[in-house]
């Protein structure tokens, strides 16, 4: 009773949930007391990633292709990246930032490299200007909120407390948990760059499927999972194995704990979640193709959103109504950017 096309929007529901939902164990409070390394943290990711990815030969034939190796690279350190930005700016605006870069570079690729068709390019055009005022509002919200705090008596006659006393937010709750030790503006400048750098270097994660298909080497776009997990865990084993040597030879400091005991439960979920959204992305992709599907996915953004606002309080007052505005102008690019897209029927 429904066609193709609503399946693909239906896995594209899925997706939005699972991807919008991933970084909410990040924050919780027992990760942060423990100050987990972002690469163990990953390294959880990464494992249900390969994990869950075995699921699909239930229903399928085994198919592997190597080109998920390049789905791998792109991905790990795209989700470091991601935990990075989430600790120091918090989840709403983190995932509002780097999914705005996704969508942008989706659309890119769908349209000049793979060249999916387009409608009507002034659309298409209007909805990535749609997008980048959009971000560009939900990433400022922070910051033009930001009241200074009155120095009391006690503070001023204490020169260490006078960088918080310039830059001490009451509008804006982050919890920064492993780099609560940075300089809080410091620790925005690492936030901010690490979401762009996760919307730009995983704006690619999609496209060797893509390669993949037109090249013959899967005979089903779903099988391409697999072979995903296992260039995800070869990347992100390859780095632990880089990152710790250079920890113990060069600058002469312990490696960090997996911290099992803390991590099984939150490192789960999130991977799950994650690997869930991947799996249902793909699905859209296959369907509605890679400038429709990807975009629309990025609506986890609002998602993310109302978890880091409701759950863990990250915006307050005024930065609440600017974030809320930006997100739907945001929201209005990406319908945008979707209908200068052809899907077929």
């Amino acid at each position: 009773w429904m066609n193709e096309v609503w399946w693909g929007y239906l896995a594209v529901l899925g997706a939005i949930i699972a991807f919008g939902s991933f970084g909410v164990p990040i924050k919780s409070k027992k990760v942060r007391e423990a100050n987990v390394d972002p690469l163990i943290y990953q390294s959880y990711k990464s494992f249900w990633a390969l994990v869950t990815s075995v699921i699909v030969f239930t229903y399928r034939p085994f198919y592997y292709t190597p080109w998920g190796i390049l789905g791998g690279l792109f991905w790990v350190p795209a989700g470091i990246s991601a935990i990075i930005a989430i600790n120091c700016i918090g989840l709403s605006v983190a995932q509002g930032l780097w999914s705005a870069i996704l969508i942008i570079i989706s659309f890119f690729y769908g349209v000049v490299v793979f060249q999916e068709p387009v409608k009507v390019l002034p659309f298409g055009l209007s909805g990535v200007s749609l997008l980048v005022i959009g971000v560009v509002g939900m990433a400022l919200s922070p910051a033009i909120f930001e009241k200074k705090s009155p120095p009391s008596k006690s503070i001023q006659s204490d020169p260490s407390n006078e960088e918080q006393i310039l830059i001490e937010p009451t509008e804006i709750v982050v919890q920064p948990g492993i780099f609560a030790s940075m300089p809080p503006t410091k620790r925005k400048i690492l936030g901010y760059s690490a979401a762009v750098f996760c919307g730009t270097w995983g704006g690619s994660i999609m496209v060797p499927l893509k390669i993949a298909e037109k090249s013959g080497s899967t005979t089903s776009g779903i099988n391409y999972v697999f072979s995903f997990g296992v260039g995800a865990m070869i990347v992100n084993v390859f780095m632990i194995v880089v990152y710790f040597l250079a920890l113990r030879l060069v600058f002469d400091r312990p490696v960090p704990s997996f911290q099992l005991r803390v991590m099984a439960v939150p490192g789960s979920i999130s991977g799950i979640l994650w690997s869930l959204g991947n799996y249902l992305g793909i699905y859209g992709v296959l369907i509605l193709g890679q400038s429709i599907a990807s975009p629309y996915t990025q609506v986890a953004l609002f998602v993310s959103g109302l978890w880091g606002i409701l759950l863990y309080g990250e915006l307050k007052g005024k930065a609440i109504v600017m974030w809320i505005a930006s997100a739907l102008t945001a929201f209005g690019g990406i319908v945008t950017l979707s209908y200068a897209t052809n899907i077929k029927s």
